[in-house]
């Protein structure tokens, strides 16, 4: 889960090495939840793309896809934040507020890490979001 253009769905493709959800520059790309499996030997792992969860919803179709991103994990054993590690915002602390009560059901993933202006912001940016909420681990 996560706001919209933090690379969700980018995210998916790359575990599972194919083309299973559309990605684009264009934020609300994902209109419904998209399941992948992943399998390796005798273990399968369901990964479930959503929309992104934003608060302004002004079409309808907004409205109903914002309303299958809050849906997002209901069955989940663990539920993945993803966020841009280049900064958290509003829309970032709404999808945490959501889901926190999951405890340690809920892990943060940092998503384009790589499009930092440096290496060395990736330590201090774990710790500040380690202060904001107990992730799983």
């Amino acid at each position: 889960v996560g706001r919209p253009n933090v690379g969700k769905s980018s995210l998916l493709n790359r575990i599972l090495g194919s083309k299973v959800s559309i990605v684009s520059r264009r934020p609300q790309t994902t209109w419904r939840e998209i399941d992948g499996i992943y399998t390796e030997n005798n273990s399968q792992l369901v990964i479930v793309d959503s929309p992104g969860m934003h608060k302004r919803q002004k079409r309808l179709l907004s409205k109903v896809a914002n309303q299958s991103a809050h849906g997002a994990g209901s069955g989940a054993d663990i539920i993945c934040q993803v966020i841009d590690a280049r900064h958290w915002n509003q829309e970032d602390q709404r999808v945490l507020d959501h889901f926190a009560g999951r405890g340690d059901g809920l892990w943060l993933l940092l998503n384009k890490v790589d499009l930092l202006r440096s290496p060395e912001l990736v330590l201090p940016r774990i710790e500040e979001l380690q202060r904001k909420h107990s992730w799983g681990q």
